[in-house]
C-alpha cells in the first residue's frame, strides 16, 4: 500500500470521526437522552464504527486504483 491512500486513510478518518460525533451527539440530545457516560461511550462508540468503515472504503478504493494501474503497465 503506498504511502498516500495511507496517509488519506488517516485523514478521513479522523475527518469522518468528528463529524459524526458532532451529528450523533445532536441527535441523542435531541432524542431527550440526558449527557453522562452512557451516552458519551456510546457517541463514541457509534462514531468509530462509522469512522473505520470509511478508513477501509479508503482502503478498497485505493487498492482497487492500485491494481488496476498495475495492470495496465
Amino acid at each position: 500500500m503506498s504511502t498516500f491512500i495511507t496517509v488519506l486513510t488517516y485523514l478521513v478518518t479522523i475527518v469522518v470521526f468528528y463529524f459524526t460525533v458532532t451529528y450523533i451527539n445532536r441527535t441523542v440530545a435531541e432524542k431527550g437522552i440526558p449527557s453522562g457516560m452512557i451516552r458519551g461511550l456510546l457517541v463514541v462508540f457509534l462514531a468509530s464504527v462509522v469512522a473505520l468503515f470509511a478508513g477501509a472504503a479508503v482502503d478498497w478504493v485505493g487498492d482497487t486504483l492500485q491494481s488496476q494501474s498495475k495492470e495496465s503497465k
